[in-house]
Parts: C-alpha cells; structure tokens; sequence
C-alpha cells in the first residue's frame, strides 16, 4: 500500500555536462519508458532492499542520467597526443567517479522520498480504517441522545471525531500527493503512471522493522474493550473517545518507528557505500 514537496532534486555537476557536451545525449526519459538499464557496481545498496519497487524505482531515476564521454582525439599526432591522451584519461576517471558519487546521491533521494511516501500512505490508511467504526460510534451517540439517555454532548463529541479524522485524512493525503510528486520528478516518471505502479505493488520491509511496541497491543485490546461496553451501555463516550485517540495515537507511533528504522537502514548502505567509493578514488 503506497500511497509510504514539491522539490526537485538536482544532483547533476554541470562540469560533467559540459564534459559531455560532444557526445550525443541520450534521449530523455518517456514517462512511460521501461528505464535504461544501468550497470550494477558493488556499492549498488538498494539491490539489497528487498523492496523491488524501490529497486525499479532507483533503476528508474539512474537511467536518465548523463553518460561519461571522453573528448576526440582525432586529428593530433605525436607528443600532443600522448599528453592529451593521458589526460583525458585522467579526466574520464574524475567524471566515473563523479557519476559513481552522483549515482549514490540519487539512490538515496530516491529511496527518502520513498519512504516518506510510503509513510503517508499508511497514515492515510489509518486513518481511513476509522472512518466506519467512528461513524458508527456518533450514529449510536445519536440514537441514545435522541432516547434520552445520554446528553447532547455525547453526539457533540462524536461530531467532533468523525470531523477531526476527515480533516487528517485530507492532511495525510495532501502529504502522499506531494511525495508522489516528488518521487515521479526524481525518476522522470508520470505521476498517474507511477501512482497506477504503487497501487499495484505491496511494500516490503527494508532492514530491520521496528519491534511492535507493547503499547501498541494494549491500546488496540482496551479500544476493543471500551467499543464493546459502550455499545452495552456500560461506559460514556468520553471513555470511548480516548480509547479511540490512543489507538489511533499508537498505530501512527508504529507506523512512525518503522519508518525511523528503514531510514537509518537506508542511511547505513548509502554511507557505507559513499565510504567505499572515496576509498577507491
């Protein structure tokens, strides 16, 4: 479920570009284009994600950028051409390292971003999971204040439940908007395209999930608890409505660990990765 700013990111080194300027560029990537495919190096962390969405994501955004070049020869002889050779060879390893850095950069751009789409999406899922029980909950309130065993505020408080949990899922799904924008610019996508792509595809966990807090189990048993004696008759609403608010609470901790711990993951590869590639240089 993804749903997991509009700012562009713009890693590309315009020495590079202008280094490239004699070859002929690669055509850009179509919206609906199957991405280029790029050469694998040891430091490619995200093959190790687990998550093939986030690897096709990356494959995607890799692909469209700029090819190394080295600068034509023909034409000298002798010494000239030896010393040019030499540092053209010397300029065509500072541009593949260059793009190694670049390549690295983006990965992880692209993987933040997804992440931070995949965290909206489960937030908007929650929220929209309590969309029917918290209606149900204001239609109860309304039929015993309209019975005359409970107060107005009762059915108030309802109100003001269902009302606030609208207003969070419109939050949520501004935010999962804005990084499905983002996400579609970083990998040159459409964003209908990619949206119909995320819709299709089931997230994996990367690295180590976040153990379930305690806290967690405990609000969703006491929720269950408080729904049940409330419909009884045997509690107010008020009892109800922080039952509610703490699940709900606890479900977005949960959702907000794991997001903690695939990032760190995230973080740990591409560092590792970047270390590994100035070692090299």
């Amino acid at each position: 479920m993804f749903l997991h700013e509009r700012t562009r990111f713009q890693g590309l080194v315009p020495a590079l570009l202008l280094a490239c300027a004699a070859c002929t560029p690669q055509a850009g990537l179509h919206p609906q284009a199957p991405a280029r495919a790029e050469p694998s190096a040891a430091g490619d962390w995200w093959h190790q994600s687990g998550d093939a969405l986030l690897d096709e994501m990356v494959a995607q955004a890799l692909s469209a950028l700029p090819p190394v070049c080295a600068a034509p020869e023909r034409g000298i002889r002798g010494g000239i051409r030896a010393v040019l050779h030499r540092q053209s060879a010397e300029k065509r390893r500072a541009q593949e390292h260059e793009r190694r850095v670049q390549r690295l950069q983006k990965a992880e751009a692209v993987a933040r971003t997804y992440l931070r789409l995949r965290v909206w999406a489960d937030r908007l899922a929650a929220r929209h999971a309590m969309l029917a029980p918290w209606a149900d909950n204001a239609e109860i309130a309304r039929f015993r204040r309209e019975a005359g065993l409970v107060p107005a505020l009762d059915e108030d408080m309802a109100g003001v439940m269902v009302g606030l949990n609208a207003t969070d899922e419109e939050a949520a799904r501004a935010g999962l908007e804005r990084a499905l924008g983002d996400l579609a610019a970083l990998t040159g996508q459409d964003g209908a395209a990619l949206r119909a792509r995320l819709d299709k595809t089931s997230a994996m966990p990367i690295g180590n999930p976040a153990p379930q807090t305690p806290l967690l189990a405990q609000a969703e048993a006491a929720l269950t608890n408080a729904r049940i004696a409330y419909r009884g008759g045997a509690v107010s609403f008020a009892t109800l409505y922080v039952a509610e608010a703490n699940a709900l609470a606890a479900r977005e901790a949960q959702i907000m660990a794991n997001h903690t711990a695939a990032l760190a993951t995230i973080r740990q590869w591409s560092e590792k990765a970047m270390a590994e590639e100035a070692h090299c240089d």
